[in-house]
């Protein structure tokens, strides 16, 4: 049982110390408890036929664990428990640091086109994760925002992408009136600019 336990979680990385992975290391966690059958145990106790298999999981958890995470959060047994810690220290999102994360989405610049990429990625980053908090910022605005923090050299190809994108829906409909506009999305932005 242990060796199957042990051999699902392979998948799920170390938590970074600040935390930055924590959204996809709560999916990982989640979809590999889902794989063995107890993620019902990570909002309630575990019954007695399936404790040895929290137990292993809570243990393979902490091993994830940055050592000032687990020493925070180490006196939790029960795999509910650390899981409601985990999530407590991790998604504990006030208004402050609410606004703080859209401040820096909406202010962030790159000026060097060697830098772009790592620009582009820190603010897909920030975005999902503001998303995950609870944050209302449409993909419109996010789109504003990308166009905005990147060199104005850009903006021509972004819009000429974007005209194509927005003539090739208007024939699609033309050819089928059921067919569904689907606006110009921030990936589609993101991939013209890495081009």
């Amino acid at each position: 049982m242990s060796d199957s336990i042990g051999k699902t979680f392979e998948t799920v990385p170390e938590l970074q110390k600040n935390g930055k992975n924590w959204y996809v290391w709560k999916a990982r966690v989640i979809r590999c408890c889902e794989a063995i059958d107890i993620d019902q145990y990570l909002d309630k106790a575990a019954t007695s036929t399936d404790a040895a298999k929290t137990k292993r999981v809570t243990a393979i958890l902490c091993g994830k664990l940055p050592d000032h995470v687990f020493l925070a959060v180490n006196k939790h047994k029960d795999l509910h428990l650390l899981w409601q810690a985990l999530v407590a220290r991790h998604e504990l999102s006030t208004a402050t640091t609410q606004a703080a994360g859209e401040r820096e989405l909406f202010t962030k610049t790159c000026h060097k086109d060697s830098d772009i990429p790592g620009h582009l990625d820190s603010l897909v980053e920030l975005y999902d994760r503001l998303i995950a908090e609870g944050a209302d910022i449409t993909e419109k605005s996010f789109s504003a925002a990308i166009i905005a923090s990147v060199p104005s050299h850009y903006h021509t190809t972004i819009t000429a992408r974007e005209t194509i994108h927005s003539l090739e829906q208007q024939l699609k409909k033309s050819m089928d009136s059921n067919h569904r506009i689907v606006p110009f999305s921030y990936t589609q932005i993101v991939d013209t600019i890495r081009l």
